[in-house]
């Protein structure tokens, strides 16, 4: 059988081995269902067929190979690109996942059929339609990055002109000759809510680009009370947000070893994140128990349930503003990627559901963290 014709008739053998493969490559792919990680697949692999079916002249050999790649707009091989970048991947594990493409295809071919004399001449045409496929994805896989940099810098701007008006204002109220004590208590408390704020989209941002750059994020596991720690939390984010409503419930024995400082930050996140996100008419509930080995926090508020697209990505950088519109709130949205940072160099992991009831963030942690090396 001739590769072209053997891709479509084995399409969901070569769909079941991308989907591990996608799966396999990154953490952000934990919450991806089956149709996210096929993303375009098979619509890639119909059209890699089709080109080879299509007849090519040298001259047009040698133009697919030298002429500058389109921008790919609409093709299914470019929204791949693009969506991937979404999902979380990074460019080396998209490279990674059409090697995989190329070698699965030509691996199940060779053991199913008998390559005969054209077999050269097919996977040469083979190559080069997946060269061109992965050309259109990398292309707009960069051009999504360049674009979330820019949103990135435009938010962070944004979100730090805010505080720093506030503190501004605050300031120059204070040299007032009609300030009174009341006012004057007032304008120290705006002064302090907003510099934590700014302090805290500073630790975040330089987390991220430490997790950027490949760093491990640092972590000094030592024994500590999960109950004590999440109500150190608790009270660093009621003195930001005082007109909000928090309840702590505990149960069970919370002792255990992890890095009480990044836990306690990690919760923080959630936190904040669910007063951004949630009704202000109902509590923000922190709920905490022990389940065998493992210690359990969970974060849970009442509001609009998250979209189940969003829901799949929420762990990524800038993923809650992908759609301002449905969140009514801007932020760089590192706090979730941090968390789940912090939790996977626990050795734990962080998760989120969402329905009309509740939305909540659970994060497991082993009573027994392992030391970063």
């Amino acid at each position: 059988m001739r590769l072209s014709r053997f891709i479509i008739a084995n399409m969901e053998p070569l769909l079941v081995e991308w989907e591990t493969m996608a799966c396999s490559m990154t953490p952000a792919a934990d919450n991806m269902d089956s149709r996210a990680l096929r993303d375009h697949a098979q619509q890639i692999l119909v059209a890699i067929a089709a080109d080879m079916e299509t007849g090519q002249s040298r001259e047009e050999q040698k133009d697919k190979s030298t002429e500058p790649v389109a921008a790919a707009v609409g093709t299914a091989a470019g929204v791949h690109g693009e969506l991937r970048q979404v999902d979380g991947f990074d460019l080396p594990q998209l490279v990674a996942e059409y090697r995989a493409l190329r070698a699965s295809v030509l691996r199940l071919w060779t053991e199913k059929e008998a390559p005969g004399p054209e077999s050269l001449r097919e996977m040469t045409r083979f190559n080069e339609a997946v060269d061109q496929a992965f050309a259109e994805s990398a292309t707009r896989f960069a051009e999504e990055a360049a674009k979330s940099r820019d949103i990135f810098m435009a938010i962070l701007g944004h979100d730090l002109r805010s505080p720093l008006n506030a503190i501004t204002m605050s300031a120059h109220s204070l040299d007032s000759p009609s300030m009174t004590p009341e006012l004057r208590t007032r304008a120290v408390t705006v002064i302090q809510g907003s510099a934590r704020s700014m302090g805290v989209m500073i630790r975040d941002l330089l987390d991220f680009a430490a997790i950027r750059l490949g760093q491990a994020m640092p972590m000094n596991a030592e024994p500590a009370n999960l109950g004590t720690v999440a109500r150190g939390a608790l009270d660093e984010v009621q003195a930001s947000y005082p007109r909000c409503t928090f309840e702590l419930r505990s149960e069970g024995e919370l002792d255990g070893d992890f890095d009480k400082t990044r836990i306690r930050q990690t919760l923080a996140n959630l936190l904040t994140n669910a007063v951004h996100h949630g009704d202000a008419k109902h509590a923000i509930q922190l709920r905490l128990r022990r389940e065998s080995d493992w210690l359990v926090a969970e974060v849970a508020n009442q509001g609009k349930p998250i979209d189940p697209d969003l829901l799949a990505v929420i762990f990524n950088p800038l993923a809650r503003d992908l759609d301002r519109s449905a969140t009514g709130s801007s932020g760089l949205g590192l706090g979730l990627h941090i968390a789940r940072e912090i939790a996977q160099v626990h050795g734990g992991t962080i998760t989120a559901a969402s329905t009309a009831k509740e939305t909540a963030f659970t994060i497991r942690l082993p009573r027994r963290a392992r030391q970063s090396p």
